[in-house]
């Protein structure tokens, strides 16, 4: 988040994003797009990893007889 709203920041006040980082063997790139890939790879990690299994609930326990037939 902190990444896109930084893009967004220079966007917005300066019709830009300011690259500020220059190694001169590679291309030119500012920490707000580092942060918004690197927490995209995060995300989709921790999504097929880490987080627990997304389960339904069987809603047919939950209802009785008496529900069913309208009494």
């Amino acid at each position: 988040m902190g990444g896109a709203l930084g893009n967004f920041i220079d966007r917005v006040f300066q019709g830009h994003v300011t690259d500020f980082i220059d190694f001169r063997v590679w291309p030119v790139f500012n920490v707000a797009d580092s942060a918004v890939v690197v927490g995209t790879i995060l995300l989709v990690y921790y999504s097929f990893f880490v987080g627990e299994p997304f389960e339904s609930e069987d809603r047919t326990d939950a209802l009785d007889s008496e529900t069913i037939r309208g009494s």
